[in-house]
């Protein structure tokens, strides 16, 4: 189909939501010498951008699970991200006599798959409904639920919460109907989600109890053992999502202790030279920044500069150039700050970064207006 196997389509896709969730950089915002102005910082999920960024969180084991009985080396070609997040959640489609029948609904839901992979969303929803009918004719109740947990990430993904929260709560009632646990990854994974619906939906309390509850769980796992790594990962985005939620409430201390411990997490996971680092030290350099703390806002990011040049294939790397060099520009440090800004606009400009090179366009700007005045 279109030339991919499956497990390379789970793959692509699932290093896209990654990569989303974790490489958009946090830069300091237009008229940035008010340090009381608002960040321009990445979101764990930006709404508007879904369509065009293939944002659907869906789990690659999961899908595994479900394609392993076509194609057999599916798991073995899914590496890394083929083995995150939620292992064999619903342990689908068990030997049935109908054949036939079980290989149209495999094939129906591959098929919504490829199409979300293609940003057609709206036929990918035409087809999981058509998968939902299979299911329920087969009285496959597992298939039930998984195709729903499916439906529930494609609304997320467009942001349509109010749907997704409805699918979302449902499909957790029927997890725990059959036995699931409260502390279960499946629970945790979904809970997550749940809060940052309620997040885009205002209502923070109920977001800051879903984060809450996910951390408590998956710290406790994390404590007996770094070697589960479904459950490190889920911990490590928890951190971050939450640490940006407090960020977006001008909570900077609780911030920027999150975002420590998902800093030290990330050295433990990938080590020093690694994209999810610079980005995390960008977070704390934004966010100590914001605190009037300029010493370590500019140590935080030269070393993450340091690191970055290790990466050239860093897309978006120029924010963290132009962030330090804005900051350079408020300590009056003129020549510092044109030195990092254009280095900036340089690196956004190889990427072909249009957004990257406004800032650096910006800052420049902002630095000449200055120099000149």
């Amino acid at each position: 189909m279109i030339g991919y196997s499956s497990g390379q389509v789970i793959l692509v896709m699932f290093r896209n939501i990654l990569k989303i969730c974790s490489t958009r950089r946090c830069f300091v915002a237009k008229n940035h010498f008010d340090k009381s102005r608002k960040l321009w910082c990445r979101k764990n999920y930006d709404v508007s951008n879904f369509e065009k960024l293939n944002k659907v969180v869906l789990s690659s084991r999961r899908l595994n699970d479900l394609f392993s009985r076509l194609t057999p080396q599916s798991k073995r070609n899914s590496g890394l991200w083929g083995t995150i997040m939620i292992s064999g959640f619903f342990g689908l489609f068990k030997e049935k006599e109908e054949e036939k029948s079980e290989s149209e609904l495999i094939m129906t839901i591959k098929r919504a798959v490829l199409l979300i992979q293609r940003d057609d969303f709206k036929g990918a929803e035409q087809l999981l409904h058509l998968a939902l009918k299979l299911a329920q004719d087969q009285h496959n109740e597992d298939g039930v639920t998984y195709i729903y947990d499916l439906l529930a990430n494609l609304a997320f993904a467009q942001g349509h919460f109010n749907t997704a929260e409805k699918l979302f709560v449902n499909v957790m009632q029927r997890l725990i109907q059959v036995g699931v646990s409260e502390d279960d990854l499946k629970i945790n994974h979904i809970s997550l989600k749940l809060a940052k619906i309620y997040e885009e939906k205002k209502d923070d309390k109920k977001a800051e109890e879903g984060y809450k509850f996910c951390l408590k769980n998956l710290q406790g796992k994390v404590d007996v053992s770094l070697e589960d790594h479904d459950a490190v990962l889920l911990w490590a985005m928890s951190l971050d999502w939450y640490a940006r939620f407090l960020l977006s409430k001008d909570r900077l201390d609780d911030a920027l202790a999150n975002f420590e411990k998902a800093y030290e997490l990330s050295l433990k996971l990938h080590g020093e030279i690694h994209e999810q680092t610079v980005v995390l030290l960008n977070d704390l350099g934004t966010i100590c920044y914001l605190k009037g703390d300029h010493d370590n806002a500019l140590n935080y990011l030269t070393k993450a500069i340091e690191i970055g040049k290790h990466l050239p294939n860093m897309e978006d790397f120029s924010s963290v150039y132009v962030n330090l060099g804005n900051i350079y520009m408020q300590q009056k440090m003129f020549d510092e700050a044109k030195k990092y800004c254009k280095e900036g606009w340089q690196n956004a400009n190889r990427h072909k970064n249009n957004e990257g090179i406004q800032e650096a366009t910006l800052c420049l700007k902002e630095l000449s207006k200055i120099m000149s005045s």
